[in-house]
């Protein structure tokens, strides 16, 4: 099997960082099915982790609302105790930052950033509540620094009657969050800094609240093949932004793991769907982040690369979502503050 393919960083991160273009997700829980209860189920992480780690699996997107941590930490040091692994061998990544999830008793509301409850606070306090947390994460993994620390999304989630803080409170606090996140970087706690559900808006204010300061390394988005804004990921790749992609696969949902082409073209090449699609965001300059607990999934991601789909097969992907809807499992970061 081809080693994984990786994006050299630029922007926050230290020199010679290069980001795998895969990394297994470790949001475990229920987000399309109203009728189970949508939230964490970070139990499942137990199975997922080891079996993922048994595949072959080393690059591993979390964040400190997933709840996942401690058994992520836990599962780590019992391989590193026994030689099997050193930190060098896995690529971590988590995130901070996010907002209070109302009605939904599965949804941790101690683990998340309470940006109205800081509207108005002075600097130190809204350091206080991003740094925090980050500290605890590192504690949980049980790991001295991470690869990437994301700020989870860029605002409080609008609501129907108009966004909980004004544009230019939540811009204030975001430049504040990345700030102490920088921080934290010069100091050896993480080796890249990205966000993550910010839209190319997002990223031009901070630039121009941070001038001369270094531009996020990643912007983690919903991105799949019926939902790829090509404007939005033009703006972040002139930015030097790279984007990675969470729920490549729309969760399972609007029937894209059946689509006539791709699955067309996973039966030519022998492999899956969602090596199509990773494949397909790779040729795009897209890292990927798909989640799963079944081993051929897990083993499977590990291989993009040692099929190659032609310009002909890659423009037929790009057109499943050309000229139509988005076709989303979240909210639009354009809708964010």
């Amino acid at each position: 099997m081809p080693a994984m393919p990786t994006i050299r960083l630029q922007g926050a991160a230290k020199d010679g960082v290069e980001l795998p273009v895969v990394a297994s997700g470790c949001a475990f829980g229920n987000w399309t099915d109203q009728a189970q209860g949508i939230g964490f189920s970070p139990e499942d992480a137990n199975r997922a982790i080891t079996l993922a780690l048994d595949c072959g699996v080393r690059t591993f997107d979390g964040a400190h609302f997933y709840r996942t941590e401690p058994i992520v930490g836990r599962i780590l040091g019992e391989r590193f105790a026994k030689g099997e692994l050193q930190r060098g061998d896995v690529w971590i990544q988590t995130k901070v930052g996010h907002p209070i999830v109302e009605g939904h008793t599965r949804f941790n509301p101690y683990r998340a950033f309470d940006w109205v409850g800081l509207k108005g606070a002075n600097e130190r306090s809204v350091r206080d509540a991003v740094l925090q947390p980050f500290w605890k994460s590192l504690d949980e993994l049980g790991v001295g620094w991470v690869d990437v620390v994301f700020i989870h999304w860029p605002s409080p989630h609008p609501k129907p009657e108009g966004p909980p803080l004004t544009s230019a409170e939540a811009r204030r606090m975001r430049k504040i969050m990345y700030r102490a996140l920088l921080d934290m970087m010069a100091g050896g706690a993480t080796r890249a800094i990205g966000v993550s559900n910010f839209s190319s808006e997002h990223l031009k204010q901070l630039g121009e609240d941070l001038p001369g300061v270094p531009m996020p390394a990643i912007n983690q988005l919903e991105i799949s093949p019926y939902n790829f804004n090509r404007n939005e990921l033009a703006a972040m790749r002139d930015m030097k932004v790279v984007p990675q992609a969470w729920s490549p696969f729309a969760s399972g949902e609007f029937g894209l793991l059946k689509d006539p082409v791709l699955v067309g073209l996973a039966a030519k090449y022998a492999v899956t769907v969602g090596q199509i699609i990773c494949h397909w965001l790779w040729t795009h300059g897209v890292a990927s982040v798909p989640k799963s607990c079944e081993e051929k999934l897990l083993r499977a991601s590990l291989d993009i690369n040692s099929f190659s789909l032609t310009t002909d097969e890659l423009t037929s992907i790009d057109k499943l979502s050309e000229g139509k809807e988005p076709r989303r499992t979240n909210l639009d970061p354009c809708s964010f503050t």
